[in-house]
């Protein structure tokens, strides 16, 4: 659960598989990967609906509507803001129940599998 202070009140943000679930049926995606993958290419405003869904899945019945959530953030966040916090719920949806240790150890297996790709498409590799 991913929790923040916006406008002197909490929003709870879900970070679970259910929120990938549902932008899948808000994205068209075929599956969960490509739904998970499509977060990255959002604009503000799916980046807003992404937000109004986390934070529906984490308070049920008690959640504003999708309008009144969206005055909430276009009232206290700027652009940047609305973005790190898609960025972190992104963080938080692909390493759901993992411990510190393991997100840490897959963030460095990542990193290191960008560096050998890229390596092998170099400039001089090409020429």
């Amino acid at each position: 659960m991913l929790n923040r202070v916006i406008g002197n009140k909490n929003y709870e943000f879900a970070d679970t598989l259910r929120v990938v679930y549902k932008l899948r049926e808000v994205t068209g995606a075929q599956n969960l990967r490509d739904a998970l993958q499509s977060i990255a290419h959002l604009d503000i405003d799916g980046q807003i609906q992404l937000l109004y869904i986390a934070h529906k899945v984490a308070a049920k019945d008690k959640a504003p509507t999708q309008e009144e959530f969206t005055d909430i953030l276009l009232d206290n966040l700027g652009i940047l803001a609305i973005t790190d916090l898609v960025s972190e719920l992104a963080d938080h949806l692909m390493y759901s129940g993992m411990s510190p240790e393991k997100v840490d150890a897959k963030k460095a297996a990542v990193a290191e599998a960008m560096k050998t790709a890229g390596a092998a498409s170099s400039v001089t590799d090409i020429d």
